[in-house]
């Protein structure tokens, strides 16, 4: 059933303007913008159903529900709210600095389990990318990014039962570049390799593995001006955890807290509120479709290998240079601290991930394809 021309069916039915509906909502909606999209969705949450119901005094079953879907569950059944431990998770830098980061991490990720993993129709990030050119991430007190990886496993778990029950699903990321990045407007290329060269191991192995096991939900998208200068993970549109960052003397950036908010099924609600706004900004910015935006499985494989030919050219030309210099006993020691970062990357970083790549080449694929295709073109 198409929920969206129900409601139009009821504003037909009581001759109400979508405006008049728009006040009558109080606060539901950010915008009319919200209603218009509304009436041309094919599902709805159930706790704005609910308030649709409640306002022209129609059951569950109008919408194709059951007669019973409203009624309070029984008390001892368990609630979502019960379920979240801290409405935010929060890393207090200055005492016992180790022990209480890795506090920090393990209630991090105990919250974005709680949700993630009990997803049923999407997940949607919008992800600010804080990496500076040439500037190594801090290193993470505890072992945030052992436990990313943890959960990324049992993300992909439930991913793949998903796809086992045929259950429509979306599972989409935007990321946004840093601020520090040069103004210039960037080519897609330009976009694409900032972004496979500032993720982390962990998220590219994630990200690889999601290409190959779930085109069908699996969507990455990059723009180069970000909308917001942290992150926000939201769960079937119903919860949001919004990550935030601290940066330390030298500007670079940790992960320092997760501020949690969910629907509370009324529209002063602030969790209604928070969500409705940001999935706005969300849904806005990837129907934008005057600039390309999504980074397909070729766009990422071949912006990897791109990314390796372009660094050793510029480390090529950079030891020449000091070589030049070193003759010369005039070396430009901020020249020769690039030459050590970038030198770091390319044996580093990047090398583990093109070594990803290269292992998936064995199941004969369509991805793995791509990886021979442009590891051929690449090659230096």
């Amino acid at each position: 059933m198409h929920h969206g021309n129900q409601i139009q069916k009821l504003l037909t039915e009581n001759q109400l303007s979508i405006r008049a509906f728009f006040k009558a909502m109080e606060g539901e909606f950010s915008s009319l913008t919200s209603v218009y999209k509304l009436l041309k969705s094919d599902t709805i949450s159930k706790a704005r159903l609910f308030y649709i119901c409640h306002l022209f005094g129609k059951s569950p079953e109008y919408f194709g529900l059951s007669p019973d879907a409203f009624n309070p569950l029984a008390q001892e059944k368990p609630t979502i709210v019960p379920s979240i431990n801290k409405r935010l998770v929060s890393y207090n830098f200055r005492k016992n600095e180790k022990k209480a980061y890795e506090e920090f991490v393990e209630q991090y990720f105990e919250q974005i389990e709680r949700f993630a993993l009990t997803t049923e129709h999407s997940i949607k990030i919008m992800e600010y990318i804080p990496r500076v050119e040439l500037n190594e991430l801090k290193k993470n007190i505890g072992n945030f990014h052992k436990r990313n990886a943890s959960y990324f496993k049992k993300l992909e778990t439930h991913l793949e039962k998903i796809k086992r029950n045929k259950t429509p699903f979306l599972y989409s990321r935007l990321a946004q570049l840093s601020i520090h990045i040069k103004q210039d407007r960037l080519s897609f290329s330009e976009k694409v390799d900032h972004i496979v060269r500032a993720m982390s191991l962990q998220d590219f192995i994630h990200f690889t593995n999601c290409y190959q096991k779930f085109p069908d939900f699996f969507q990455l998208y990059v723009i180069q001006n970000p909308a917001r200068l942290y992150s926000f993970y939201l769960f079937d549109e119903k919860v949001i955890c919004n990550e935030y960052l601290r940066f330390d003397k030298s500007g670079i950036p940790s992960c320092d807290n997760l501020w949690i908010n969910m629907r509370s099924g009324t529209p002063e609600g602030d969790g209604d509120q928070i969500i409705d706004l940001q999935l706005d900004d969300f849904n806005a910015l990837i129907n934008d479709f005057y600039e390309q935006k999504e980074i397909t499985e070729e766009h990422f494989v071949q912006g990897i290998f791109r990314v390796s030919r372009d660094l050793k050219i510029q480390l090529k030309q950079m030891s020449m240079e000091l070589g030049k210099n070193e003759a010369l006993k005039k070396v430009p020691d901020q020249l020769g601290e690039k030459a050590h970062k970038l030198r770091k990357e390319i044996n580093g970083s990047l090398s583990k991930k093109i070594e990803y790549l290269q292992s998936q080449v064995k199941n004969k694929n369509q991805f793995s394809a791509l990886i021979e295709k442009f590891q051929g073109i690449y090659q230096t």
